[in-house]
């Protein structure tokens, strides 16, 4: 088992800045929390995300899992948002293809369970994004 911490408890930090605290107090990884300024170079530029990696390496650091905050039927997320359902389904596959590009095994789908509709959202999402996950080899946390 490793010991990582979430990136979303210091979120002024980088995730390089993380990178270096999560070595400084001797911790095998992280769990980095979805950020689509962060991910998007690390998806672009292939130089940057091997450089990462390799920091990662160096430290002896992994990636122990990618969590992306899916949100919540009661706080506006329902089947009758499509909006917030695409934006839900969008962030949870931008997450499986950046957890396939750093080699992350999982990618953890955080939400908050309020009603019987929280339940339904987060059923649906899992039936359109696991086919996604399966393909890529990355099992899905909920």
């Amino acid at each position: 088992m490793k010991l990582s911490y979430k990136t979303n408890i210091w979120p002024g930090l980088t995730w390089g800045e993380h990178k270096e605290l999560a070595g400084k107090m001797e911790l095998d990884g992280l769990e980095l929390c979805y950020s689509p300024a962060e991910s998007s170079g690390l998806m672009r530029d292939m130089q940057l995300r091997q450089q990462f990696l390799r920091s990662l390496s160096e430290k002896q650091l992994v990636i122990a899992c990618i969590a992306v905050d899916i949100g919540s039927a009661s706080l506006g997320f329902s089947e009758s948002a499509e909006y917030d359902f695409d934006t839900a389904r969008k962030n949870a596959t931008d997450c499986i293809e950046l957890a396939r590009a750093l080699r992350t095994p999982y990618v953890c789908l955080d939400m908050g369970f309020e009603t019987n509709a929280d339940e339904a959202f987060l059923v649906s999402l899992i039936g359109v994004i696991l086919p996604k996950a399966e393909s890529e080899g990355i099992t899905l946390l909920v």
